[in-house]
């Protein structure tokens, strides 16, 4: 049986929490994740046009769908590749051995506008984010973000997360295109809980996803706490979508029950 946090179940002996990025702390949409693709296709065909390449913007827009599928593949296995070298996979995606023929101002112009397109269209943070963090925090645990990057680098979620105000809760943030592993592999969490120094099972992980978050902390040894992404029309979390293995250890709707989940 999944365990809500409004009932009697909670963890316990813990002096740790980590935390998934996207879709915890932040929120994503569909239209947010649109406008923020068509403008890195915008940006990125007039910086190639600059440099002499010439591509119809359907041809772009393949090559970053290309890519990105291609990167989430990387990242299922447990690993993961810096945020440059995505760039390139997108940019080879357009025409084979692009990225070679760019001038070194061109690939820096494209690296540049591929990732700092996140700060036109950001997901806003979680509502509960900065008054459970700070409690949290005040409540003398340490905090931690373990996250999977796709399009975005984790330097710039390092700078968004600071002008949102909610770096300084942190004692450490692992982010996959740093360390070039990813969840659900054990090695993302081992860095975070080293940086720590705590023991996994005394640390809680919170996050969204089933596979990622629950099923890659639970093998680091950690407890888990999930939040699902899908809800009812209650807010409720949609059961149908848990499959029986494996059960993390609370589920919460919401940020603010994790106050009343650890003790």
């Amino acid at each position: 049986m999944i365990v809500l946090a409004k009932e009697s179940k909670v963890l316990r002996n813990v002096e740790a929490i980590s935390f998934d990025l996207w879709q915890t702390l932040i929120l994503e949409n569909k239209q947010l994740g649109r406008s923020r693709s068509e403008l890195r296709i915008r940006e990125i065909n007039r910086v190639l046009e600059k440099d002499g390449h010439k591509f119809s913007e359907s041809v772009l827009f393949n090559a970053y769908k290309g890519g990105a599928s291609e990167c989430s593949d990387i990242q299922s296995r447990g690993l993961d590749i810096s945020f440059r070298e995505k760039v390139r996979i997108f940019v080879d995606r357009i025409e084979q051995g692009l990225w070679d023929n760019l001038s070194d101002s061109a690939k820096s112009d494209v690296t540049i506008s591929y990732d700092q397109s996140f700060f036109k269209w950001p997901p806003p943070i979680q509502i509960d984010a900065k008054n459970v963090l700070g409690a949290l925090r005040d409540a003398g645990y340490l905090l931690a973000i373990v996250s999977n990057t796709g399009m975005t680098s984790g330097m710039t979620f390092r700078e968004y997360l600071m002008r949102l105000g909610i770096n300084e809760y942190f004692h450490t943030m692992i982010f996959s295109d740093e360390v070039e592993v990813a969840k659900p592999s054990t090695s993302i969490f081992e860095l975070a809980l080293k940086d720590m120094k705590v023991e996994a099972s005394n640390v809680v992980h919170i996050g969204d996803d089933q596979k990622n978050d629950v099923a890659g902390a639970q093998l680091a040894g950690m407890q888990t706490i999930w939040i699902p992404a899908s809800v009812g029309p209650n807010g409720e979390p949609d059961f149908y979508d848990v499959p029986p293995k494996p059960k993390p250890d609370i589920v919460i709707r919401k940020l603010s029950e994790i106050i009343g989940a650890i003790v």
